[in-house]
């Protein structure tokens, strides 16, 4: 309860014979919950038992608003394959959009997928029954992994974000089954880039792609879309990123703004508009390791930023045109990795910055 605090209530999930994890949860106007995870060997879900066919199968799970379960999705992985639900989001129409990971086979039931040998990203719709409406991978030659995802205000389309080394294409399911998108390629800059693709909701074909990355590891860990399409987006980057996009054909993209970590890792913050273009980006970071994990937006446009850091972190913005400015604020940590919230202007102005945490 909000004002009380009093926890309402508590369900377990898989309390079975292997290892069970949930890595994200959503909700909608309803009260009804999503969770998605991954599992191994045997699971319960309410009282259902599910087995995996993997050595870890991904599961998607809808809680009623009094945390009953109400079904579970489980993409059936073959023997000795991998898989994990990384990032849900609530659909417009009483169902769930899904986001993760897979090494080898796996089965969406409208279709299959395979990546023998290195890991891929999936996302897919759910109804509202649980049923699979339609599943992409994010794949080619790339390594890639979907880290979050999130619904624009009209449900028309679905942004996601994680990261990939290598040429990363599409391949669709459902009415365009089989059929490889290599128009919507993309080609990593470095060892791992973070990438932000915009969905169609009814067919999951890509509108649009965008990615950051540089010479080393980036990685897009959460993302938001505001009332007006405009998404933000927040990960890691470390040495030199450039945020690129395109919109349409193969990706070519120019370079809108470059900027040096301080650290080996820093935190960075990006919005874009619903055509792909960004419109401002920030970086938080000081000598040592700093990740953005959780972005959320307001009715009004303004934008929090949560993650962690270590020593010393400055809060900066720069928008497009502009020289990158880290003269804003700055927080220390009281141990060695504490926790930051920030918030933020929906045109970049840094209002505030916080920081918190123990001496170990």
């Amino acid at each position: 309860d909000a004002e009380t605090r009093a926890v309402q209530w508590a369900t377990a999930i898989g309390h079975g014979s292997g290892n069970d994890r949930a890595e994200a949860i959503a909700a909608n106007a309803a009260g009804s919950s999503f969770v998605t995870g991954s599992f191994s060997q045997t699971a319960m879900f309410g009282s259902e038992q599910l087995t995996a066919g993997g050595a870890q199968d991904a599961f998607v799970t809808m809680l009623s608003r009094e945390g009953s379960v109400l079904w579970t999705m489980h993409p059936q992985c073959a023997s000795g394959s991998l898989a994990s639900g990384r990032g849900v989001a609530a659909g417009s129409s009483g169902g769930a959009f899904v986001t993760g990971r897979f090494k080898g086979e796996i089965d969406f039931g409208v279709t299959n997928f395979s990546s023998p040998s290195k890991y891929s990203a999936f996302v897919a719709q759910l109804t509202s029954t649980g049923r699979v409406a339609w599943a992409i991978k994010l794949g080619g030659t790339a390594r890639a992994s979907g880290e979050a995802l999130a619904v624009d205000a009209t449900g028309a389309a679905v942004y996601v974000t994680g990261d990939f080394a290598g040429t990363l294409a599409l391949e669709a399911s459902g009415l365009f089954q089989g059929t490889a998108l290599t128009a919507f390629t993309m080609v990593s800059s470095g060892r791992n880039d973070a990438f932000l693709v915009k969905l169609n909701n009814d067919t999951g074909l890509a509108i649009s792609a965008a990615k950051i990355g540089g010479p080393l590891d980036d990685v897009g860990r959460a993302i938001a879309v505001d009332a007006s399409g405009d998404v933000l987006i927040t990960g890691d980057f470390s040495n030199t990123t450039s945020f690129t996009h395109r919109a349409g054909g193969t990706f070519a993209g120019g370079t809108f703004s470059t900027v040096d970590s301080a650290g080996y890792d820093d935190a960075f913050i990006a919005k874009y508009d619903s055509a792909g273009q960004v419109q401002w980006a920030m970086r938080a970071g000081g000598g040592l390791f700093d990740e953005g994990s959780g972005v959320a937006v307001d009715a009004a446009g303004n934008v929090f930023v949560t993650g962690h850091f270590s020593g010393t972190a400055n809060f900066g913005a720069w928008t497009l045109g502009d020289t990158p400015n880290f003269g804003g604020h700055t927080i220390t940590a009281a141990g060695f990795r504490d926790v930051f919230v920030a918030k933020f202007k929906k045109t970049g102005i840094l209002e505030w910055s916080l920081g918190g945490g123990c001496d170990n």
